[in-house]
């Protein structure tokens, strides 16, 4: 189904490598992830690829040792304060060596598929 011209603008989502419009209504497509991915990318524009990387609710945090984690932790723990985003401690896992990201674990030895054999996805293009 084509999009109308005018409404083009509305299913735009913006990434570290451009902005992106829908031409054609994908099906089952629903506006809320697009506009939350553009938001967040918006809020974090500064640090996008320099100290983390974000999925719709998920954002990882990369660092060469403690104190700089510590140091890139309250950069974007702040950005989203300031923009008034509460996270929830329960979903937060800090200070950690290893964790799952888009079907991968991301640790300190580098990146392995995750036990769920996801082969495809957004990390291995982004990466």
């Amino acid at each position: 189904m084509a999009r109308h011209p005018n409404d083009i603008y509305k299913t735009a989502f913006k990434t570290p490598f451009g902005l992106f419009k829908w031409l054609v209504m994908p099906q089952g497509l629903c506006n809320a992830p697009a506009t939350w991915q553009g938001f967040i990318n918006w809020i974090l524009r500064k640090y996008v690829g320099k100290i983390y990387y974000v999925y719709i609710d998920d954002i990882a945090i990369f660092l060469d040792s403690l104190s700089e984690h510590y140091r890139n932790v309250r950069l974007i723990l702040q950005a989203l304060q300031d923009a008034g985003i509460i996270l929830s401690s329960f979903k937060s896992c800090l200070y950690t060596d290893e964790i799952k990201f888009l079907g991968h674990i991301i640790s300190s030895r580098g990146i392995e598929a995750g036990a769920s054999g996801i082969r495809n996805s957004l990390l291995n293009y982004v990466l």
